[in-house]
């Protein structure tokens, strides 16, 4: 696999402990993210930029810190579900399918809303997003994994597949003729 996207050479290369992430950085005064869960773990670039000199020092955790040889520090969220929040949060609004998949793409998530909730719930992943909507009408604060609304979570999540098997429709698709 060959990983493109500095334009000046690595100078310094990280995985996250749970072997997701791969951050590398760089003399173009970035670093670069790559999910290696990801089908096609070339694509995944993400861009970390901000530095002002040559990226020679990298952490990856649950928090990715940075260090440019000038000595400035930055620290960036790993988690998936923040940088939704956060994208939220700068564009003022959500953002529209078509955002989603052009600022965030290989993120296959599936989201449902009632009037009180709002759960979204990414394929195969740990991680996902369930704020009370009476409560926290902009999204702060996300609720998912917590012990509290774990039933409500699942309730949301069960109403999401049952509407996807009738979308989808009742019969499975024939493999073979008979």
């Amino acid at each position: 696999m060959v990983l493109r996207g500095h334009q000046k050479p690595v100078l310094a290369v990280d995985i996250s402990p749970d072997s997701r992430w791969l951050v590398t950085g760089s003399s173009d005064r970035s670093a670069r993210l790559w999910d290696l869960t990801a089908a096609d773990p070339a694509s995944t670039s993400i861009p970390l930029r901000g530095h002002e000199a040559e990226v020679t020092v990298l952490s990856a955790g649950s928090q990715l810190v940075t260090v440019a040889n000038n000595g400035t520090v930055r620290r960036w969220d790993m988690d998936p579900a923040a940088w939704r929040a956060r994208a939220c949060t700068i564009a003022g609004r959500n953002l529209t399918q078509a955002e989603w998949q052009r600022y965030l793409p290989d993120m296959p998530l599936k989201t449902i809303r009632t009037k009180k909730w709002k759960l979204t719930y990414y394929a195969g992943k740990p991680y996902g997003e369930l704020y009370d909507l009476e409560n926290d009408p902009k999204e702060f604060t996300n609720l998912y994994g917590q012990e509290k609304y774990r039933d409500i979570q699942e309730n949301l999540k069960q109403i999401l597949l049952d509407e996807l098997i009738l979308t989808e429709g009742r019969l499975p698709e024939q493999v073979a003729a008979h």
